[in-house]
């Protein structure tokens, strides 16, 4: 995002890409960033049967840690590392409140029930900007319908036009309008969810998900035909890739009660990565623990470590990340998934057949695809 921004005039405390030089896009009219959500550069190169997106592949690169929607999304918008913004995963204790959450849709972990219910506000939670403030081009958000105005998407779209859309096609001809409103100079960021969740369901090497991806190469290759000779850049990645698993990789917390019983509060983060809140007194009864029966599972690591490491970014730290990464973390090998059960929560292994978050190749390549110059 770096590169990005520093186009935009923005300013970003961290590296360009090589590869997509600041100074590329600055000359561009309209820059467009399309983020197909769980798009990996494994899948792209393996799977997918790409004609188009793969004619423009430009660079593999990583996505943060955790490799999931929730922080790389927030990466995105507003051009900041997860320690900076601190939202570490789709599941987050709330220090604030004492509760486990799943903050970016704005609900509670059990139950789903909205925060709005007790008179909370997203800023309570998160006060970052999103780049659209921060930039004097004309900016558009074209996001699905469902999500274009809730709580987290209104707090990083401002200074932005918000443009809805309900389908794949909407998509495009929300950007194509967005380009052709006027002849300002325009950034546009596009997010399309459903590969993620299309994958989720049938797994990455179904026909379903790739019917799916050739239904977005073909809505893109018309997109692109309709707007020849415009003066843009478009850039497509995504937030994260999938590996898929079975109920055999499976570690249910259930079968370790004694595990259990030394958490203060559910698990957090993600199945691929998960942040433990540990008794004070049952630490190093934790550690013999995992050492004992999990160590075939999962890399155990004191999450401050890890964040003096760098894993979840550089530089100064949001007052709100410790609290939100827990005592440990667990990061899981192979294809393997831990879940804990909860009142109120279905059990994602029934509904999923691919998951993210991990720190597999598969998980964490995203592609870079450029397209600025466009032949029919």
């Amino acid at each position: 995002m770096s590169s990005i921004q520093k186009s935009l005039d923005v300013h970003s405390p961290y590296n360009e890409l090589e590869t997509l030089k600041h100074c590329r896009l600055r000359n561009a009219k309209n820059i467009i960033l399309i983020v197909i959500d769980g798009l990996g550069y494994d899948y792209l190169i393996n799977e997918s049967g790409s004609r188009v997106m793969i004619k423009h592949l430009k660079d593999k690169l990583t996505s943060v840690f955790l490799a999931t929607t929730a922080t790389s999304i927030t990466s995105f918008l507003t051009g900041l590392t997860p320690n900076k913004h601190a939202i570490t995963g789709w599941r987050i204790y709330l220090k604030e409140i004492g509760i486990a959450s799943e903050l970016m849709s704005f609900n509670t972990r059990s139950g789903k029930i909205s925060l709005d219910k007790f008179g909370l506000k997203i800023k309570d939670f998160f006060d970052e900007k999103g780049i659209f403030s921060k930039t004097k081009t004309s900016s558009y958000l074209v996001y699905p319908k469902n999500l274009a105005y809730s709580q987290f998407s209104s707090a990083v779209s401002e200074g932005a036009i918000v443009l809805p859309f309900n389908n794949l096609g909407g998509l495009f001809n929300q950007v194509r309008k967005a380009v052709n409103l006027n002849d300002r100079r325009k950034y546009i960021y596009a997010y399309w969810q459903a590969f993620d969740s299309v994958c989720h369901k049938y797994g990455t090497k179904a026909k379903e998900t790739r019917d799916h991806f050739k239904e977005i190469e073909h809505q893109l290759e018309i997109f692109l035909n309709s707007i020849n000779n415009k003066d843009l850049v478009i850039i497509i990645t995504s937030d994260h890739g999938l590996i898929d698993f079975n109920r055999k990789k499976i570690i249910k917390l259930e079968n370790h009660p004694e595990l259990l019983k030394m958490l203060v509060v559910p698990l957090c983060g993600e199945a691929r990565v998960v942040y433990c809140y540990v008794r004070p007194d049952k630490a190093r009864a934790f550690e013999k623990y995992v050492e004992q029966y999990l160590k075939k599972y999962c890399w155990m690591y004191k999450s401050k470590k890890l964040a003096r490491d760098g894993w979840f970014g550089q530089f100064s730290e949001s007052s709100r990340f410790l609290d939100r990464i827990g005592d440990y973390t667990l990061i899981m090998k192979k294809n393997y998934i831990i879940q804990d059960k909860i009142l109120g929560e279905p059990a994602m292994a029934n509904l999923f057949k691919s998951c993210h978050g991990g720190v597999s190749e598969k998980e964490m390549y995203v592609p870079l695809i450029v397209i600025d110059k466009w032949k029919k």
